[in-house]
């Protein structure tokens, strides 16, 4: 156990203070401090995330960063989402042509498009999916195996529970932004 240790004692740190960093208590509040901050963001929204759900929830959240993006053309926007998941939409609902088309009818609608990322992962769904997982606006950043649906942001009745931790810092967002692009 003392190698393991002085291999963790050895790797780089970004220290936080405290005060920047804040846990949510529901998806709800969740939600709310997404919207909240793709409306305050004046340089970047980064989202990685499993799945953009083409649903009222999915939609909404959508809307809001087409929103801010046609409000500021330079903002920096980038999602990313697993390949297999966008061809579809949810498994036992009615036939779909999948969250992509929700991501190309946003993109044909709008002035400045924001670029909707399929990450490909090897093999299909029971072999693996992008478990990465992040939400970067400006130098803020929430993490949480949360997806952009219904059930994840507590949109209707059920709602699944996920953790939510909120950390302002330039480093931390920024260590995350260089692994979406170079990753």
């Amino acid at each position: 156990m003392v190698l393991a240790r002085n291999i963790i004692e050895e790797l780089k740190a970004v220290p936080v203070d405290p005060i920047n960093f804040k846990t949510l208590y529901s998806a709800k509040e969740f939600k709310a401090q997404i919207v909240g901050l793709i409306r305050a963001a004046t340089k970047r929204i980064y989202i990685a995330a499993l799945y953009l759900e083409d649903d009222e929830a999915g939609r909404e959240i959508f809307d809001e960063i087409y929103q801010a993006k046609q409000n500021n053309p330079e903002l920096d926007v980038q999602i990313c989402v697993d390949w297999h998941r966008a061809q579809r939409g949810l498994i036992g609902a009615e036939e779909s042509d999948g969250n992509a088309a929700l991501y190309t009818r946003m993109a044909n609608s709008h002035d400045h498009p924001v670029p909707v990322y399929g990450v490909p992962v090897r093999g299909r769904e029971v072999f693996g999916v992008l478990h990465l997982k992040g939400f970067i606006f400006d130098d803020t950043v929430l993490y949480s195996g949360a997806s952009l649906n219904n059930i994840y942001l507590h949109n209707q009745d059920k709602y699944r529970f996920d953790r939510y931790h909120q950390i302002t810092s330039p480093e931390i967002a920024d260590s995350m932004v260089a692994f979406m692009l170079n990753h």
